[in-house]
């Protein structure tokens, strides 16, 4: 048969032992307290079996009952996280892209080619050398589409927002070329004179679209 203190001590070196490595105890008053008085109801019971197996799994299951209730009537006794170390950077937020539409520059010196994300300001028409290096955002936007090359290299046509833009590749003289309707899939002419594109201005529903050039 058991002593009271023994047992009491037994029971909170057992509890200890089993869940150390999920719940870190925090202060030493009263939570320790609240669990000896919850354990000193059970002796008269621990102390009845004679069986050393059978009581040694009684303790065990006593220390997971006393954390768990220790665990709901006071949550900040128990934690996760030592409050004393400093708190780190906060991880910063996922990133899902996808890129699509490249379009090679007439020297194949850069690749043009628009990626979506879901951070916010990434989304754009971007450049990028052919081995994969210095990518760069070129043009900012929310909905860009179908960049393409002028022949001579020196001005990408693209569209946003339903409407044709042009743009010097140096970031300069951005022109809009379309005020109206739906407009996409951009291309240049060979001689570099006209930009052709898809458009439902014309369309006697607004649905089909139809070939339109502009310079």
């Amino acid at each position: 048969m058991f002593k009271n203190t023994m047992l009491v001590e037994k029971l909170h070196e057992v509890g200890k032992k089993t869940l150390v490595n999920n719940f870190r105890f925090c202060g030493g008053g009263l939570h320790r307290n609240i669990t000896r008085c919850f354990l000193s109801t059970l002796l008269t019971i621990l102390s009845a079996v004679e069986t050393k197996r059978i009581r040694d799994w009684l303790v065990r299951v006593c220390a997971v009952l006393v954390v768990l209730i220790v665990a709901v009537l006071f949550p900040s006794a128990c934690s996760l996280v030592d409050p004393t170390e400093p708190e780190g950077p906060p991880y910063p937020p996922p990133s899902f892209g996808l890129d699509t539409e490249p379009a090679w520059s007439p020297n194949g010196r850069l690749i043009a080619y628009v990626h979506g994300d879901s951070v916010p300001g990434k989304t754009g028409i971007y450049l990028i050398e052919p081995s994969g290096e210095n990518k760069r955002l070129w043009y900012a936007s929310v909905r860009p589409g179908t960049p393409r090359w002028s022949p001579d290299g020196q001005w990408i046509v693209f569209e946003e927002n339903e409407q044709i833009y042009k743009r010097k590749l140096n970031g300069d003289s951005l022109v809009q070329l379309t005020f109206e309707g739906s407009n996409f899939y951009t291309d240049w002419s060979p001689d570099g004179q006209w930009i052709v594109y898809d458009s439902n201005v014309e369309s006697p529903n607004g649905v089909y679209f139809v070939c339109k050039y502009v310079k």
